[in-house]
């Protein structure tokens, strides 16, 4: 992100921080995490291949993640999520 906007790395840090309240790397976690609830809600993928879509190799990694982000796990989640649709 900081070559692309030609900023130095630690200065694109503290504008992401300033902005959104969170470090670059929790950022992207978040934008991974919505994309794992769109996937979740909107496919038949199991949680593995979701985890693997959205970029994390460890499968147990992207459901404690998941739990911690969005305060649920992946498969309660879907079923949640289901009840809606």
């Amino acid at each position: 992100m900081a070559e692309e906007l030609h900023f130095d790395i630690d200065y694109a840090a503290r504008c992401l921080r300033k902005h959104t309240g969170m470090s670059p790397l929790q950022y992207h976690h978040a934008l991974r995490m919505e994309e794992a609830k769109r996937l979740l809600t909107h496919s038949g993928l199991p949680v593995q291949e979701v985890a693997a879509q959205v970029g994390f190799g460890d499968y147990n990694y992207f459901i404690r993640l998941f739990r911690k982000t969005v305060g649920v796990t992946p498969g309660v989640f879907r079923q949640s999520a289901q009840r809606y649709i």
